[in-house]
């Protein structure tokens, strides 16, 4: 798909029954390693702070 000049991508994710839908949007150069452990991490954390 293309959005403007950027590309961007829409996915859908099922996680422990959840849908999640997921739209990257791809522009300049990026880490997306890094982005998405940080994303994960935080997400980590945020669940773990519900749970407690």
């Amino acid at each position: 798909m293309q959005q403007g000049n950027h590309n961007h991508t829409t996915r859908t994710e099922m996680i422990h029954g959840k849908k999640y839908v997921v739209i990257s949007h791809y522009v300049g150069k990026k880490d997306f390693k890094k982005i998405v452990c940080d994303h994960a991490f935080k997400q980590a954390l945020a669940e773990n702070k519900k749970s407690t």
